[in-house]
C-alpha cells in the first residue's frame, strides 16, 4: 500500500462500518445506496499472508459483510475506513506504544476551539491504557479579535510504567505573525483556517494557504527549541532514536511552550526586590559571613581559606557559628523562610513546583535548606509556619518533619523526686510549668508508687547529619509512667508543650511510649495541676478519649513495625 492510498482511505468519512458510530439501520442504508468509501485489503496478520497474486476478495461476499455489519479483524481481508470514526488524531495508537515524543496535528474544523477531538483522545487513553495526558490548550483559544496567543501547546503523558512522554500539539490558528499571503487569505475568508470539511474542492490559493500556515505553525513551534538544542549540543547528531540530544530537545521544547504562570508576572518584581535586599544584607553584615560557604558550598573553592583548624573547606560548610554570629544568622534564616513562604503562596508552588518558571526559586530554596544553620532555624521555627508550607518543605526540600526527630528519654529519680525535678529545670531540660506540674499534689501518689519521668526530646544532631555539631537536645513534652507492673504499665500524665500542639508531636510521643512500654494504658484524671491549670471532669474525659485514639494508632503502628522486622 502506498502513502497516497493510505491518505485517501483515511478520508473515508462516510462508511457503512464506522466503529462505535455504526448502527444496523445506517449500515444497511449506506451499503444499499453505495455510500462506501472504505477499502478491502488483505490482512497482514492472517495466517495465509501474503495472499496469492491471483487472489482477490469476493465482491458479493464482502458487500454482504458490509451490509450486515459482519466485518472482522481476523478475516483474510479487513475493511479499512477513516480512523477518525474512533479517534481523530491518531494519538491513541501512539500512546498505546508508549512513545516518548508525539507530534499531534489537530486539523479538524473547530471554529469554537472546543478541542473535542483532543478531549476524546485524552479520555480514551486514560480509560484504556491508564495514561494521563496533561496539556493546557487555553492559549490556543482566540481572543475577540480572532487571534490566538499561540498555535501550539506542549504537554506530558504519564505512562503506567513510570515513564513520561512529551506531546507537541499543533492546532491551525492565527496569531497575527503569519506570512503576508496567509494573512491576506484569512482577511478575505473569515472562517479560515477552520472551514467546513464539507468543502471537498479546494482551489490552488486555498490549498496553498493551508499548507503555508501549517508550515509556519510547525516552524514556529519547533525552530526555537531546535536552535537552543543545537547550540548546547554543538556537533552531536540529532538522531530519531533515544539520544542525549533528543532528550535535550524535548526539555527545551517543553520549556519553550509550557503555559506561563500568571503569578510570575505579577509577583516577580516584588520577590526579586526582597531577594536582592536579603543578599545585600548578607553581603554587608559581617556576622552573616559564615553563611557564604553554607548556602553556596562552591564558595570554599572560589575563596580559599588559610588552612588552619576551623577553616578547612568541610568545616566552613558545616560549622555552626557561635555567640552573636549565631543570633544574627538565626534571624536571617527566619527572613529567608518568610520569603520562601511568600513565594510558595504567590507562585502556587504546591501545584507548580516543577514548572520551568519556578525552577530558579526551587533551586535557591534547595541551596538554603542544605545549610546547617538554616536547618537549625527550621527546627526551632517550623511550628510557626502554615501546615501546607511545612509539609511542602519536608516533601520537596528534604527538610525533616519534626515528629520524626523526637525520642523519649527516661529519667531516674532515685529516692528524691524534687531534687530530680529541680536539676532538670536548672539544666533547662524542663520548663517552669512542667516543673510545677511534676511537683503538684495530683501526681504525688503516682510518684510514691515509683512512676518514671519520660521526656520527649528533639534530637538536634539528626538535623545536622554529616556535621560535627552536637547541640543539646530540647524537651517538647513530659510523661509519667508507672511500670512496676510490666503487664499493665499506666501513664497518669502525657503532655506536649502548649505551643507545639496540633503538630503531630502528641501522636509521636504516644508511639515512642508504646514502643518502650508495650500494653501501655493512659489514665489522665481531673484535678489541680498548679501552673498546668485545673483539669475539669469534662476536659479530662475529652483528653482521655483523644489519648485513647492516639494509643490505638500507636499500637497499630507498632504491630506494623513488628511485621516488617526480619
Amino acid at each position: 500500500m502506498t502513502l497516497g492510498s493510505a491518505t485517501a482511505i483515511s478520508g473515508a468519512a462516510v462508511s457503512p462500518n464506522m466503529g462505535y458510530h455504526s448502527s444496523p439501520a445506517v449500515t444497511f442504508l449506506l451499503t444499499v445506496f453505495d455510500a462506501r468509501l472504505g477499502w478491502w485489503v488483505a490482512n497482514p496478520h492472517h495466517e495465509q499472508w501474503p495472499p496469492r497474486a491471483d487472489r482477490t476478495p469476493s465482491s458479493l461476499y464482502r458487500m454482504v459483510c458490509e451490509l450486515l455489519g459482519l466485518t472482522r479483524d481476523d478475516d483474510k481481508f479487513v475493511y479499512l475506513s477513516d480512523g477518525g470514526h474512533f479517534e481523530n488524531l491518531g494519538l491513541y495508537e501512539l500512546v498505546r506504544r508508549r512513545c516518548r515524543f508525539i507530534v499531534c496535528v489537530d486539523a479538524g474544523a473547530d471554529r469554537a476551539r472546543s478541542f473535542a477531538d483532543l478531549g476524546n483522545a485524552v479520555q480514551k487513553c486514560r480509560v484504556d491504557f491508564g495514561a494521563n495526558i496533561d496539556i493546557d490548550v487555553s492559549a490556543l483559544r482566540p481572543a475577540p479579535d480572532g487571534l490566538s496567543g499561540r498555535a501550539c501547546a506542549v504537554g506530558t503523558v504519564a505512562y503506567t510504567n513510570g515513564t513520561i512522554g512529551t506531546i507537541l500539539y499543533l492546532k491551525p490558528s492565527l496569531t497575527g505573525a503569519e506570512p503576508p499571503d496567509v494573512a491576506h487569505y484569512a482577511s478575505a475568508h473569515r472562517s479560515f483556517p477552520h472551514e467546513s470539511t464539507a468543502d471537498q474542492f479546494f482551489d490552488e490559493k486555498q490549498f496553498e494557504s493551508y499548507r503555508r500556515l501549517g508550515e509556519h505553525v510547525a516552524d514556529t513551534a519547533i525552530a526555537p527549541a531546535l536552535e537552543r538544542t543545537r547550540r548546547v549540543s554543538r556537533s552531536a547528531p540529532f538522531e530519531v532514536d533515544a539520544s542525549t540530544v533528543k532528550e535535550k530537545f524535548l526539555v527545551e521544547l517543553y520549556h519553550q511552550w509550557v503555559t506561563p504562570l500568571a503569578g510570575v508576572r505579577d509577583n516577580f518584581a516584588t520577590h526579586g526586590k526582597a531577594m536582592a535586599s536579603l543578599f545585600e544584607k548578607m553581603r554587608t553584615t559581617k556576622e552573616l559571613a559564615v553563611l557564604d560557604a553554607q548556602i553556596y558550598p562552591a564558595w570554599t573553592d572560589l575563596v580559599k581559606g588559610d588552612g588552619k583548624p576551623g577553616n578547612l573547606p568541610v568545616e566552613r560548610r558545616t560549622t555552626l557559628p557561635a555567640g552573636d554570629d549565631f543570633r544574627a544568622c538565626f534571624y536571617f534564616c527566619q527572613e529567608l523562610m518568610q520569603l520562601m513562604e511568600s513565594v510558595y503562596h504567590d507562585l502556587s508552588l504546591e501545584q507548580f513546583w516543577r514548572h520551568p518558571d519556578n525552577r530558579g526559586w526551587m533551586n535557591i530554596f534547595r541551596y538554603w535548606s542544605w545549610s546547617p544553620m538554616f536547618r537549625i532555624a527550621w527546627g526551632a521555627s517550623a511550628p510557626t509556619y502554615g501546615s501546607r508550607f511545612a509539609t511542602f518543605c519536608e516533601t520537596r526540600l528534604d527538610l525533616p518533619a519534626l515528629d520524626d526527630l523526637v525520642e523519649i528519654d527516661v529519667q531516674s529519680a532515685g529516692d528524691d523526686w524534687s531534687t530530680l525535678c529541680q536539676r532538670l529545670v536548672d539544666e533547662g531540660a524542663i520548663n517552669h510549668v512542667e516543673h510545677s506540674i511534676l511537683t503538684s499534689e495530683m501526681l504525688a501518689e503516682e510518684i510514691r508508687l515509683g512512676a518514671e519521668l519520660v521526656l520527649l526530646r528533639l534530637r538536634w544532631h539528626r538535623l545536622l547529619a554529616g556535621t560535627k555539631a552536637t547541640p543539646p537536645d530540647t524537651t517538647f513534652g513530659i510523661a509519667l509512667v508507672r511500670s512496676a507492673n510490666r503487664d499493665r504499665p499506666l501513664a497518669p500524665l502525657v503532655r506536649v508543650q502548649d505551643h507545639l500542639r496540633g503538630l503531630g508531636f502528641g501522636a509521636a510521643f504516644v508511639r515512642e511510649l508504646v514502643g518502650k512500654y508495650p500494653k501501655l494504658q493512659i489514665d489522665v484524671r481531673e484535678g489541680d495541676y498548679k501552673l498546668g491549670g485545673v483539669l475539669t471532669c469534662d476536659a479530662a474525659r475529652a483528653l482521655r478519649k483523644q489519648l485513647d485514639q492516639l494509643l490505638k494508632l500507636a499500637e497499630q503502628h507498632e504491630c506494623a513495625r513488628e511485621r516488617q522486622r526480619p
